[in-house]
């Protein structure tokens, strides 16, 4: 009986994991990234008062229920991502890139798809329409990722 052996590439499995621990991605409102509204308010600021809720504001979650919702979308991606690193196809920063934008992606797509409570007559009345936190659209379009090097 013959056997066959195929040229193999060894992997320095505690360097690929510091490779893959190098970095992580931040999704969401960046600190460093933060845009003014005509108000003074910072795209940060409206985005907390909408996330948490406060005062006659309901919570809206335009962030921790899409990480939620698609955790197991994120973690399958992830693993894909890991996988094709390993593997020598893919680089981190790839990677993490592409795991930014899927979530960004997801965090964006709620202001569509979501089950918020409705604006108030007076906030309609004001706006001129009864779509939650959709007015000039800056909150939506300030939801980005950044790659972020672990020390």
């Amino acid at each position: 009986m013959a056997f066959e052996i195929k040229h193999r590439k060894f992997v320095d499995v505690d360097k690929l994991k510091k490779a893959i621990t190098s970095g992580k991605v931040k999704v969401g409102l960046p600190k460093g990234k933060a845009e003014t509204y005509e108000s003074g308010e910072t795209t940060i600021e409206v985005g907390a008062t909408h996330e948490f809720g406060e005062g006659n504001i309901p919570e809206r979650s335009f962030i921790r229920v899409p990480v939620q919702h698609n955790k197991e979308k994120y973690i399958a991606l992830a693993a894909k991502q890991a996988k094709l690193i390993f593997n020598g196809k893919q680089t981190v920063e790839d990677a993490l890139g592409i795991l930014g934008l899927f979530m960004s992606d997801k965090m964006k797509a709620s202001f569509g798809n979501n089950d918020w409570s409705p604006n108030s007559q007076q906030t309609i009345a004001s706006k001129g329409s009864s779509s939650p936190l959709i007015d000039t659209g800056q909150l939506r379009q300030s939801i980005t990722w950044q790659i972020v090097q672990k020390d």
